[in-house]
């Protein structure tokens, strides 16, 4: 991921409070993540539901060759 891709996928948790969750979530859409800051720090990371079952493959992947 490339740094301005990292800066376009920053969301505050203050989106949240302000009744934008849906406009969030209809993000992820287009963006495999989204990391949720709180107080200007990374607090958790929001992915599409593709992006879930890539990353949960790749692990299931690399259990299989140990």
């Amino acid at each position: 991921m490339t740094e301005k891709n990292l800066l376009n996928n920053l969301v505050s948790v203050t989106m949240f409070n302000q009744g934008q969750a849906s406009k969030i979530f209809n993000r992820l859409q287009e963006e495999k993540q989204i990391v949720v800051l709180k107080n200007n720090v990374p607090t958790a990371i929001l992915l599409s539901p593709d992006e879930y079952d890539r990353l949960l493959s790749l692990a299931e992947n690399e259990e299989k060759k140990q």
